[in-house]
């Protein structure tokens, strides 16, 4: 070592110089790492592992989501592992497992639960449960997630974590329900059950006082029943029409024909009523002139006798002067005619009192079919009341159902979350890592005692550069005081011999 410099040499010797020390510090630090080792809390792991499966929590719907209802679902099962990770380290899971072992179980486990814990222990507890408890996916895109808890002993370990285990089975069941579904549904599916019987029965009645069976069909029915009717008014009032078209050429056709015809005549017969009239003749002559005797012609009563000669005059001369006897039977064309006139008369009178009659269907089935008009807006009214209750009821009993397998699965304690691995029993501790503490101990000691030298060798040199330094200084400090006493003392004897 010159000049306060160190040569490679002087760096190897270091330690030689200093052999006490180094040996001091290298093995002090090993026995402290072994003692270290020796009392050093042992810490336990227990590890178990999840299986997540795709089950009905994965794919259903809560019950009270609207049935039919169009929901896009967009999570993946990256995410649902994601949930359950941060559902087993969430707060309340831990403070369910605190409450169940005791917050002395997470703390000082195997120590005895002698008394209650108090809320520090309990969020102590609790802070530590969480911080010891790790979670993660055993395997990139894995549906296993394994779980991996610490503690001081291996029995207290695999307790906790198989109570972690229990209370996340219980929670996972629990946050999949909705609490009351079931007696909710339960009473939904009853009262529309009422409300949908209740509107069938007033369905059925409004049919039945309509005699309906249904209104479509009805319907069809009148409408088929109106265009018979139609088709045969139509035949009956051509009918009708050439009836009377006939009526009218029978009725022309027997003014036109005799009623009887000549079968025999004969003549030379006395006409009897002639004499007779010219016998009242020749008396009405006599009495004119009579009258014309006694009256002028301008008197009434002669003028009134000669009209009476007059009238009577005319029908004697109208009168033959022989009688023709005849005789005349009934004409049979005129009697067919006849025949078929009154024939025609009755067909008449029964198209006619037929078309009356198809008038009158007309207008009833016309009155029904407005009936059934009003009919169908109350009938449509009801149907689609009906409609809407079933489609209410059959998805409150869809719901209903599923409430009802949900809670079963609560009951039973299905789930899709199954335990692939339960909490294991780890005899051998993973912490303190002996040999890694011991390796580490050994190069703390050699570099440790190595450093010692070092800074003793310095320091040992440092002390005997300042004792050269100070012994030096002394040295010129006499020199110079020398020098100053001869000095001051010459001065005294020059002053003495002056004076």
């Amino acid at each position: 070592m010159m000049d306060g410099s160190f040569s490679i040499r002087d760096l190897l010797q270091v330690p030689g110089r200093h052999p006490r020390k180094v040996a001091s510090c290298f093995f002090g630090t090993l026995a402290i790492a072994v003692l270290a080792l020796w009392f050093w809390p042992r810490t336990y792991v227990s590890e178990a592992k999840l299986f997540i499966r795709l089950g009905r929590e994965s794919v259903t719907l809560d019950p009270t989501t609207q049935v039919g209802q169009n929901i896009a679902v967009t999570d993946s099962r990256e995410n649902e592992i994601n949930s359950v990770m941060e559902v087993i380290q969430s707060r309340a899971i831990a403070m369910s497992v605190v409450d169940r072992l005791g917050a002395e179980a997470i703390l000082h486990p195997g120590a005895e639960r002698d008394r209650e814990p108090t809320p520090m222990a309990i969020e102590q507890a609790v802070t530590k449960l969480q911080k010891s408890l790790d979670v993660f996916p055993s395997m990139k895109r894995s549906n296993v997630i394994t779980l991996r808890l610490t503690s001081r002993t291996p029995a207290a370990a695999q307790r906790i974590l198989a109570t972690v285990l229990a209370v996340y089975d219980e929670e996972h069941v629990r946050l999949n329900q909705v609490p009351g579904s079931y007696a909710f549904f339960q009473q939904q599916t009853e009262l529309l059950q009422s409300e949908l019987e209740t509107a069938k029965h007033e369905l059925r009645d409004a049919k039945n006082q309509g005699d309906l069976a249904s209104v479509d069909g009805q319907r069809q029915l009148l409408e088929a029943h109106l265009a018979q009717i139609k088709a045969r008014v139509s035949e009956t009032e051509a009918n009708l029409a050439g009836s009377q078209a006939k009526l009218s050429g029978l009725r022309e056709l027997l003014t036109q024909l005799p009623e009887r015809l000549v079968s025999e005549s004969e003549s030379g017969f006395d006409n009897t009523a002639a004499d007779e009239m010219r016998a009242e003749l020749y008396s009405l002559q006599i009495a004119e002139k009579e009258l014309l005797a006694k009256f002028t012609e301008s008197h009434p009563k002669v003028r009134a006798i000669r009209r009476q000669v007059e009238a009577a005059q005319q029908i004697l001369h109208e009168q033959p002067i022989e009688r023709v006897h005849i005789t005349e039977n009934v004409n049979p064309a005129y009697k067919e005619v006849e025949v078929a006139l009154l024939q025609e008369q009755a067909n008449a009178a029964g198209l006619l009192a037929q078309h009356e009659k198809l008038a009158q269907e007309s207008t009833s089935i016309h009155n029904q079919m407005r009936k059934l008009n009003e009919s169908e807006i109350l009938i449509a009214d009801l149907t689609r009341n009906v409609e809407l209750l079933e489609g209410s009821y059959r998805k409150a009993y869809a719901a209903l159902e599923q409430s009802r397998i949900s809670d079963a699965l609560e009951k039973e304690k299905i789930s899709n979350v199954h335990v692939v691995q339960a909490a294991t029993f780890q005899r051998k501790p993973v912490a303190p890592h002996k040999l890694e503490v011991l390796v580490l101990a050994f190069f703390v000691a050699t570099f440790g005692s190595y450093g010692l030298a070092l800074v003793c060798d310095t320091w040992a040199h440092h002390v005997t550069s300042a004792n050269l330094t100070t012994t030096r200084s002394l040295a010129a400090g006499l020199v110079v005081g020398r020098s100053v006493g001869e000095g001051s003392m010459a001065r005294e004897t020059a002053s003495t011999l002056g004076h």
